[in-house]
C-alpha cells in the first residue's frame, strides 16, 4: 500500500503548480445557475478508522476516481486533462486490484455501490463540459486526494493492521 500513497501524496502536492499537469492550476468557480453547490472537503472525515474502513474507502475512493476519469475523457476538450483522467484511471484500478486482494483475505465485504458523498460528487460534475468542465474536475479531484491522502498518511502512522498500514 505504501507506493500508492507515495502515488496520491504526489497528485496532491503536484495538483497545486502546473508541474506536469498544466489544467490544475485553474481554480473553480461558482456553479452557476443550476443550484447544484460544489462538494466541500471536510479533512476530519477521515480520522481514527479501522483497517476495514480503510480498506473500503480506499476501495471506493478508486473507484470513484476511476468513473471521474472516465466522464473526463468523455467531457474534456483539453489533452492534458485527458491525459491526467487515463493516468488516474490506471492508476487507480490498479490500486483497487491490491485493496481487492487484502479485502478478499481478510474476508471483508466488497461495496457494491459508492457512499452518497461520491456520487454526489460524481453527479456535481456530469453537468460540465469542455473548460467548465475541467476547472470542477480539476478541484473535485485535488479535494477527493486531499482526503485520501490524510487518510492514507493517519492509516500509516496510527493504523494496527500491519498488512493494511
Amino acid at each position: 500500500m505504501k507506493p500508492y500513497f507515495i502515488l496520491l501524496l504526489t497528485a496532491a502536492i503536484f495538483s497545486g503548480t502546473s508541474s506536469g499537469m498544466p489544467f490544475m492550476n485553474m481554480k473553480a468557480k461558482s456553479p452557476g445557475i443550476t443550484g447544484m453547490a460544489e462538494p466541500k472537503v471536510d479533512t476530519t472525515t477521515y480520522k481514527c478508522i479501522s483497517g476495514s474502513q480503510f480498506l473500503i474507502t480506499a476501495y471506493n475512493t478508486g473507484i470513484f476516481e476511476i468513473r471521474a476519469g472516465r466522464l473526463a475523457r468523455r467531457m474534456t476538450q483539453d489533452k492534458n486533462v485527458r491525459a491526467y483522467a487515463v493516468t488516474m484511471i490506471n492508476d487507480h484500478e490498479a490500486m483497487n486490484k491490491d485493496v481487492l486482494a487484502i479485502m478478499q483475505k481478510k474476508g471483508y465485504a466488497i461495496p457494491a455501490k459508492l457512499p452518497c458523498d461520491l456520487k454526489a460528487k460524481y453527479k456535481y460534475l456530469n453537468q460540465w463540459m469542455g473548460k467548465k468542465f475541467d476547472r470542477k474536475y480539476a478541484a473535485v479531484d485535488v479535494d477527493e486526494h486531499k482526503l485520501i491522502v490524510a487518510l492514507f498518511t493517519e492509516t500509516s502512522v496510527k493504523g494496527t493492521d500491519d498488512e493494511v498500514r
